[in-house]
């Protein structure tokens, strides 16, 4: 697994010093599948920690919404540049590595991990999420709890609510909706990209990056 801004391979990387947006990195994988299953996120969430069951103890790592294009009965259609995208501390660098070439089961459907590189966390003055989830059901009070949480961690920026959407776990059924946060200095960029926002991290929700870096399905 190679730095993608840089050739470093995963063990020196993992061994620098950090710096602005080095703590935590996104780790991206080649995917081989061509469409999963309505509600695949928490099977691909339990294939994931039997491979890397350290995450479970990892309030900060989360594995991003998978990018494509859903399908009539709920289904999502992956495009041959789909990657899977993880968030992690980059000490756990070396401990990922042997996600590359598995092999998933995700409820009878079966995918493949290839080669991974890492990126680190880039500073922007608007971030994006496109599924946040605080357990609140009406978009107002979402807002609210937001708004507490931005300033929990002393981050000043203009929140934006997007569309709704719903997410399954446990047998019960979350609101979400997509959130961007504008007008970020560098430092705060890095604060909110780092600790998220919102419930279920390991779900892909509240993981927020530079906007339009991370493309998912509506």
């Amino acid at each position: 697994m190679t730095d993608s801004g840089a050739p470093a391979g995963i063990a020196s990387g993992a061994s620098e010093a950090g710096g602005a947006g080095t703590d935590i990195v996104d780790v991206i994988l080649d995917l081989e599948a061509s469409c999963l299953p309505a509600g695949h996120e928490v099977a691909l969430l339990q294939e994931v920690l039997r491979l890397a069951p350290w995450m479970a103890a990892e309030p900060r790592a989360g594995i991003h919404p998978l990018r494509g294009v859903r399908g009539a009965d709920g289904s999502l259609l992956l495009s041959r540049r789909t990657k899977l995208v993880i968030r992690m501390p980059r000490d756990k660098l070396c401990a990922a590595s042997n996600l590359e070439g598995a092999s998933l089961d995700l409820a009878g459907t079966p995918i493949r991990i290839g080669h991974g590189t890492f990126r680190r966390l880039e500073p922007s003055a608007t971030v994006y999420s496109p599924r946040v989830a605080t357990g609140d059901e009406e978009e107002s009070v979402f807002l609210v709890t937001l708004g507490r949480e931005l300033d929990r961690l002393a981050v000043r920026g203009r929140l934006l609510c997007g569309r709704r959407t719903r997410i399954a776990r446990d047998g019960r059924d979350f609101a979400a909706w997509g959130v961007a946060v504008h007008e970020l200095s560098a430092e705060h960029s890095l604060v909110l990209q780092r600790q998220g926002l919102g419930l279920m991290r390991d779900l892909g929700c509240g993981i927020l990056s530079p906007h339009k870096t991370i493309h998912t399905a509506d």
